[in-house]
């Protein structure tokens, strides 16, 4: 596990050291990406929207910020910054566990009868 981070660090230094890169192969990826707030809004249960604690500020929380009641679904503040999985582990994955668990559990109300689609 210590291995995948210290990749997933590694990735994330060659970004913001290499600008180049990272405008080219990364940003320019999504920034003129409009989503399709109604289909969202049909599958918003399904759904969880989430940012980091310390990046609410930034501009890479602001699409959950917006899209999430947009949309109709929940937002989540997970322990860290926008790499809380790297950044804060033990918390960030503690916080998943029991945002997915009540993920489920909520959905399971509302899931079809054994059978059908």
């Amino acid at each position: 596990m210590r291995e995948r981070a210290e990749d997933a660090t590694r990735v994330l230094d060659a970004l913001t050291d290499e600008p180049e890169f990272f405008l080219a192969h990364e940003l320019l990826q999504v920034v003129g990406y409009q989503p399709d707030v109604p289909a969202l809004a049909k599958a918003a249960d399904r759904l969880i929207f989430a940012i980091g604690d310390t990046s609410r500020q930034y501009r890479l929380a602001f699409p959950a910020i917006v899209l999430a009641p947009s949309v109709g679904a929940g937002l989540v503040e997970f322990p860290g910054s926008h790499a809380g999985y790297l950044d804060a582990s033990g918390p960030f994955a503690e916080t998943l566990l029991a945002v997915l668990a009540g993920h489920e559990r909520a959905r399971s109300r509302w899931a079809s009868p054994v059978g059908t689609p």
